[in-house]
């Protein structure tokens, strides 16, 4: 079927010099779309063989996206629309593009609506402006820490109080001297939350030992979230301890809350005071996004026993007069839509004894989950380190585990959570403002 043409016009776009570009406005498949073609090149004898770009939008999501005051509140920028009161079956019965480089379109249920040409550009349902629009603001680049790497990297997202501002008298990414906020502040903020989400792994040095200082490092990006813990919490050995983080003893690699549906995701652990022993309470990290691409590779049908079959986690206690019984089903590693891993689940102490699977399915299991293990200790994928008083390690729980090595004397870290839908946010707020892809 021939497109049916609607409207058409010339519009003029402005810059050093006037450019005269024709555009023309068609339907197609009995209205259902709205059609857009730039016929420029067609006109332009200097560009021969050029290709004409058309831009095509859905007849139904063009009036539902209507941006006038009766249909869209500019202020809390959300639509207006009463579905209930919607044509579903709405059609255009005129559309042209004006002067003013805007579509017209005349709707069957008496409604008129424009729209801007870049406001239709930047929402183009052309599969390359729609990829370059999820991964500016979606698929944020994550990079595996690896192997011998991983110390090069992690000493790489270091942020160094010599050269980036950020000191315990001069606390640029808090904000802490200052309720203004300067650019550069900003733009040191938007480098660590960029390192972080890219490595999964940041640490700021010499931001001193008062508590409460990672709730003013939260508030520059947003706030911290609460859970049975409190919304900080202190990790210090503590006499009849429920949670063997409180207790002097190693604790084992392993994620924060994975008996949470909702698993905190960014972890925030500042260093108040630090073991004086020579030996002793040394932090471990292991990037089990490199862990479980590793083992994708290798042994895809192990991988693929840890991705399908549902553990048990759980934490059952009580917390300064507060009792709690947290359970939850989900696999060790956790993948999204694409194959990709958004979430591994890994703690010895909370993997309950409750193991609601086929019996003659948990020796396979066993057998895939004891070669993850192995590869989370193996020396290669794993950096120890001492932290020092003053330091703020700031990782991705769902993503890399972590742990210590025992201590006899005494070691206090406050700790803190967040979520990634909070810091992306801040994110997409800085690049904004700071101009920045």
């Amino acid at each position: 079927m021939q497109p049916r043409i609607i409207g058409r016009n010339l519009m003029r776009s402005i810059g050093s010099v006037f450019s005269r570009r024709c555009w023309t406005v068609s339907t197609e498949k009995e209205d259902r779309f709205i059609v857009l073609t730039d016929e420029t090149n067609q006109l332009d004898s200097t560009q021969p063989g050029a290709k004409t770009k058309r831009l095509i939008f859905p007849s139904i999501w063009l009036r539902d996206n209507c941006q006038c005051p009766r249909c869209f509140d500019t202020q809390a920028n959300s639509r207006t629309i009463d579905m209930m009161h919607f044509d579903w079956k709405v059609k255009p019965e005129q559309a042209q593009i004006s002067a003013a480089q805007q579509l017209k379109v005349a709707w069957s249920d008496g409604h008129h609506s424009d729209f801007s040409l870049e406001w239709l550009k930047e929402r183009s349902f052309d599969p390359d402006t729609q990829n370059a629009y999820l991964r500016r603001n979606y698929k944020f680049e994550r990079k595996a820490v690896v192997g011998e790497k991983f110390s090069g990297d992690f000493q790489k997202i270091r942020l160094q109080s010599d050269h980036r501002g950020v000191s315990s008298d001069s606390f640029k990414i808090c904000g802490a001297e200052t309720t203004t906020e300067s650019p550069g502040s900003d733009r040191v903020l938007l480098d660590w939350l960029t390192h972080l989400i890219t490595y999964g792994v940041a640490l700021i040095e010499n931001s001193g030992v008062e508590l409460g200082t990672i709730k003013i490092l939260a508030r520059r990006v947003a706030f911290l979230r609460r859970t049975q813990y409190g919304e900080t919490f202190y990790v210090e050995a503590k006499e009849g301890a429920t949670n063997s983080a409180y207790k002097a003893a190693a604790l084992q690699l392993h994620v924060d809350l994975p008996y949470n549906r909702y698993m905190p995701e960014i972890l925030f652990l500042h260093c108040i005071l630090q073991s004086k022993q020579k030996e002793g309470g040394e932090s471990h990290l292991t990037d089990c996004l490199h862990v479980g691409q590793e083992m994708k590779a290798s042994h895809p049908k192990m991988y693929d026993i840890l991705r399908s079959v549902e553990v048990d986690w759980s934490d059952i206690g009580e917390d300064s007069g507060y009792e709690f019984h947290a359970i939850h089903r989900e696999p060790v590693v956790c993948e999204n839509k694409d194959g990709e891993i958004r979430r591994v689940n890994f703690s010895q102490p909370q993997r309950d004894n409750h193991f609601n699977i086929p019996a003659e399915d948990v020796d396979s299991w066993y057998e895939a989950w004891s070669l993850f293990v192995q590869q989370v200790h193996n020396s290669e994928n794993r950096a120890l380190f001492r932290l020092t008083e003053g330091d703020i390690l700031v990782f991705d729980n769902t993503r890399l585990v972590h742990g210590r090595t025992a201590f006899n004397d005494s070691r206090i870290l406050e700790g803190g959570y967040m979520d990634w839908d909070l810091a992306h946010s801040r994110m997409r707020i800085l690049r904004k403002q700071l101009h920045v892809e």
